[in-house]
């Protein structure tokens, strides 16, 4: 979730969503057109069944007393492959709340005009910040949010696997929270494949 003049925005990501869409709410599936964030589910079942040409397997280490989070990315190809792709990395935290008047939420699905949105067509305008808990918050993107450029020597052939390694600091997040993501871009700009997991996970 990228979000935009609160308190949890994120410079680099929301200037790069802001090229690819006309406003919030809005949403893309793995950067495709811009809809709205009720077609997501039909958006995914169309792009589930697409074969990757390439997975990611996530490595970390966390350094809790300063907040240090070094990252390694692992790219495997599955399929012979070719062309600009590029890689970037993702700090998401879940669960975010605030007491501060920028937390509240404006609800441009308040009265049901925009359509059914999980409940919040029955909320007010501007839902209090004390009712709202933040899933998905897109901290931090890193090189950039287009990523690394030609981040493979290519052509690449199935079994070729390259490593990558990112360094974040967590100190101002909640590290039971955090979810380390990485994309890989095809060379259409479109996210060919992804990986998820918590800081735990990526560090056994």
């Amino acid at each position: 979730a990228v979000h935009n003049g609160d308190p949890m925005v994120d410079a680099t990501y929301d200037t790069g969503i802001g090229t690819k869409i006309s406003g919030y709410p809005s949403g893309l599936v793995d950067r495709g057109a811009d809809i709205d964030p009720s077609a997501f589910e039909t958006g995914f079942l169309e792009r589930i069944v697409v074969p990757p040409v390439a997975k990611i397997i996530n490595g970390a280490n966390f350094d809790a007393a300063s907040g240090n989070l070094s990252v390694s990315l692992k790219t495997e190809f599955l399929a012979n492959a070719n062309g600009n792709y590029k890689l970037a990395c993702v700090i998401v935290e879940d669960s975010v709340t605030g007491t501060a008047s920028g937390y509240n939420q404006t609800n441009y699905y308040a009265g049901g005009n925009n359509g059914v949105m999980g409940g919040y067509e029955l909320l007010p305008s501007t839902v209090p910040a004390s009712q709202m808990v933040y899933k998905h918050v897109a901290r931090s993107i890193a090189p950039s949010f287009t990523g690394i450029n030609n981040a493979f020597p290519m052509p690449a052939t199935m079994g070729n696997s390259f490593v990558y390694n990112f360094n974040f600091n967590l100190s101002n997040y909640n590290a039971d929270k955090i979810h380390i993501v990485g994309l890989l871009l095809a060379p259409d700009g479109r996210i060919e494949n992804a990986s998820t997991t918590t800081i735990a996970e990526a560090e056994q």
